[in-house]
């Protein structure tokens, strides 16, 4: 098995490695070998096609993951192409999306932190209903209009996202591009995956299906509860 190149600092001490990626390469880089090796039957070539072969791999991975997950909107590759494990991740990542306070879509990580802290609490709860057990972030009590306000911004996101589904649904595609194609725009993603893929547009929606994503969009960019103020009577009465 050909060896998995290592970076030095300017002491002459080796870089952290990255055992996860190492482990992948050690269990699958004698595959990879022997495959191109009986196509080319050149051990060298075969080597260096390898060590080549997951490097680019992690660039790709890293990338991407990279991208999504800062709802950047960049790819450099058709990441449709991937196993099923690793689209699904990048799905995932498409909702969890950046930080608080970041300009990037998606829930965002720290509504993630406060429902599982939530979830948390309640089970502690429910075993011992006499025990008072406030969830924390960061060191800090979490109060209860924290937690109500990120449990009626869930509520209203899956509202949006089903409606928006079903809407779009009309135009006859199958569940992956429909689903996904939700999820890049109310995210601000961008690429999804199958007909919305990254080597692929939304032109092929018909136009009150792209109106729906266009609303998508800008709920996402501009957070969900203003989009929805503005369909209320009282907004316009005001003015």
């Amino acid at each position: 098995m050909p060896p998995l190149g290592r970076h030095t600092g300017r002491n002459g001490e080796r870089g952290e490695d990255v055992s996860d990626f190492e482990q992948v390469y050690r269990e699958n880089a004698d595959i990879v070998y022997r495959y191109l090796f009986s196509l080319s039957h050149d051990r060298d070539l075969s080597e260096d096609l390898t060590q080549q072969t997951f490097c680019e791999a992690l660039r790709h991975a890293a990338f991407q993951v990279g991208s999504i997950i800062t709802t950047t909107g960049f790819s450099s590759c058709d990441f449709d192409l991937w196993p099923t494990l690793s689209k699904e991740i990048l799905v995932m990542l498409m909702f969890i999306g950046a930080c608080a306070g970041s300009t990037g879509g998606g829930i965002k990580v720290s509504r993630f932190l406060i429902l599982g802290k939530t979830l948390a609490k309640e089970l502690k709860t429910a075993l011992h209903p006499q025990v008072v057990a406030p969830a924390r972030m960061d060191g800090k009590l979490l109060n209860h209009e924290t937690i109500r306000t990120t449990n009626v911004f869930i509520a209203a996101y899956i509202f949006i996202f089903a409606a928006s589904f079903f809407l779009i649904s009309l135009n006859g595609f199958d569940m992956v591009t429909n689903f996904t194609a939700v999820a890049a725009t109310l995210n601000n993603i961008g690429p999804g995956l199958e007909m919305a893929g990254p080597m692929q547009n939304f032109g092929c929606f018909a136009d009150p299906a792209k109106l729906v994503l266009i609303f998508d969009m800008l709920a996402g960019r501009l957070e969900i509860f203003p989009m929805l103020v503005l369909f209320m009577p009282d907004t316009w009465r005001r003015f």
